[in-house]
């Protein structure tokens, strides 16, 4: 005999049946940061559905699953976001990045380059020279900045899966949870709405390999121009895909902006709100061109930050300023207008009783 379970959540408005493990998670993970709790109601038999199940147990292991990761997702009494950076942006050389992260305060940096190196080239020496020094002056790094999935679709699959992995071995090497990745390019005179299966089938396995080997760590898909997740809508379709404890989604505004889309608060954050585990923080003027400090541009920053914090966001908030230069994989700001850039975005928080870690 097989069983079928009734979920029912307090902003639904009747039970709904749900045929498949994964279909029953994704509900779980749908409903994350919201207050009403989903869970198990009743238990009854069926000759239907849920046939793929050994028993019910399997699935209550997985409901645990998931509450673990809601759990640690949601924000618990006096927590709040933490600040981090691109500290590339600020120099190529480590003791400068310091530097200037020790006269603002910040305590964490994304490690996408260093010494004119992407960190995916960096050798084992290297690596441990940046732990070490970083450690010297209580700095950690929030998450790896990777390019994974700024290559094309049609390059071989094993190209990326080995760079997850790689990544995955530096971001337990210098003690962080959050890989930075991207949702591909086309092939040469295609479009890459055509390959809409293919970008999630691809991006799933990476998640699933991280499971498959019990990495501790969150792959943050970001939004960028001219990749599958460019635009709100696709970014939508994307994560409501692949959302799981592995896989979250990165919202960048000034990326949005980037693209062409307007008045964001409500056509992109707001459907991609619950799915958010990691924020990049930059602005664009409506020229769609113009990066600028936070605030400053079309992006809804303020907007978006206040709404974040208030239903419950406490992860990461990176400055990717982008004031200078906005490379392919890079950008360069220099250290006065780094500094400018954070202490932009400090402004936003302050007014919106916003505190930061």
């Amino acid at each position: 005999m097989t069983h079928a379970v009734v979920f029912c959540a307090a902003d639904m408005s009747s039970p709904r049946l749900f045929g498949t493990r994964d279909d029953a998670s994704r509900l779980i993970l749908l409903r994350r940061g919201q207050q009403a709790d989903t869970q198990v109601s009743q238990t009854y038999p069926s000759n239907k559905n849920f046939s793929n199940w050994k028993n019910i147990f399997a699935f209550e292991l997985e409901m645990e699953k998931i509450k673990h990761f809601r759990s640690v997702s949601k924000r618990k009494d006096n927590t709040m976001p933490t600040l981090s950076g691109f500290a590339d942006e600020i120099s190529m050389e480590l003791n400068d990045q310091i530097k200037v992260m020790n006269e603002l305060g910040l305590k964490y940096f994304d490690l996408r380059q260093m010494w004119g190196k992407g960190v995916l080239d960096l050798t084992d020496d290297e690596c441990k020279k940046i732990k070490n020094t970083i450690a010297e002056h209580g700095i950690q790094v929030a998450a790896i900045g990777s390019p994974i999935g700024k290559s094309k679709i049609d390059e071989p699959e094993q190209f990326e899966l080995d760079r997850v992995k790689h990544a995955a071995d530096l971001a337990e090497f210098f003690g962080s949870k959050y890989i930075r990745i991207f949702s591909f390019y086309p092939p040469e005179g295609q479009q890459i709405a055509d390959y809409r299966d293919e970008v999630i089938r691809r991006i799933r396995s990476w998640g699933e390999l991280l499971e498959k080997e019990n990495r501790d760590v969150v792959l943050t898909l970001e939004n960028e121009k001219g990749i599958y997740g460019d635009i709100g809508k696709r970014c939508v379709d994307l994560i409501t895909e692949l959302y799981s404890p592995k896989i979250v989604n990165c919202f960048d505004p000034a990326n949005f902006v980037n693209v062409g889309e307007k008045n964001l608060f409500e056509t992109c954050w707001k459907p991609l709100r619950e799915y958010t585990g990691f924020i990049h923080l930059k602005d664009c003027l409506e020229d769609c061109t113009t990066i600028v400090p936070c605030g400053e541009g079309a992006g809804d920053v303020e907007l978006i930050l206040d709404d974040a914090y208030k239903n419950g966001y406490d992860g990461f908030l990176t400055l990717e300023p982008h004031l200078m230069v906005a490379g392919h994989s890079s950008g360069f700001t220099g250290a006065d207008l780094f500094k400018k850039a954070v202490n932009a975005v400090k402004d936003i928080c302050k007014k919106n009783n916003i505190p930061l870690n």
